[in-house]
Parts: C-alpha cells; structure tokens; sequence
C-alpha cells in the first residue's frame, strides 16, 4: 500500500504575488520571500513526511481569512512548489488531480495539504 501525508504550511501567497518585473527579469517578491521562510520553519517542526514517488493527488484546504472575496485556485502554486522544493514529490507534472477548497474549521491561519499517492 502506498502512503501519503499530510502537512501544514501558512496561508498560501496568491499566484499574481509571488514574483516583480524589473529590468533584470522576473524576480522573487518580497512577500513571497518572507512566506517562503515562514513555511520553512514550519515544516521543521513537523514530522518529516513519506517521499512520494511518480504520480499524486493534491488536495489544499484553507479557512478563508477574512470576507474579501479570493480565488482558491490561485493560492495552489505556491504551496506545490514549496513541497517540492523540500523534496517530497519529484516534480508537479506528476500531479494526477490537483483540489483545492475552503473549509470552515479553523486551521489557524495555516494551510492544509494531503499528498496522496497513485497507483499506475
């Protein structure tokens, strides 16, 4: 049997916030630098997960923050990549389904995502 995990992150940095134009290129912005080492040090104090291996099934849940009206689907990318950059997935073109919804229990500004793997 194949094994998942799941873990816990901030509240997701929106898609159009992650990176700056400037006359260099595209670069990281500031916010989502900070949010980035914010889950870094989040995902020390957690339990290390199993590696996933070739294909899976991403699921995000958040509490909404405030009443401000959000589109879900933007708050993915930077969750994804943040797990693979720790090495948890190999790359995220091997996700097979990709969710993400709002819940209305409190996570604590947190995120939670469950990575579960899938059998070819």
């Amino acid at each position: 049997m194949l094994s998942g995990f799941t873990i816990f992150l901030p509240f997701p940095i929106p898609v159009n916030n992650l990176f700056n134009n400037t006359k260099r290129g595209r670069v990281i912005s500031p916010r989502y630098k900070a949010w980035r080492e914010e889950a870094d040090a989040l995902y020390l104090t957690q339990r290390r997960p199993t590696v996933v291996l070739g294909p899976y099934k991403f699921l995000l849940e958040v509490q909404r923050p405030d009443k401000r009206r959000r589109d879900i689907s933007n708050l993915i990318k930077s969750v994804e990549d943040q797990l693979i950059s720790y090495g948890l997935m190999e790359d995220d073109s091997s996700a097979v389904e990709v969710c993400a919804r709002w819940v209305d229990e409190d996570l604590g500004g947190m995120s939670r995502i469950t990575i579960t793997p899938v059998e070819v």
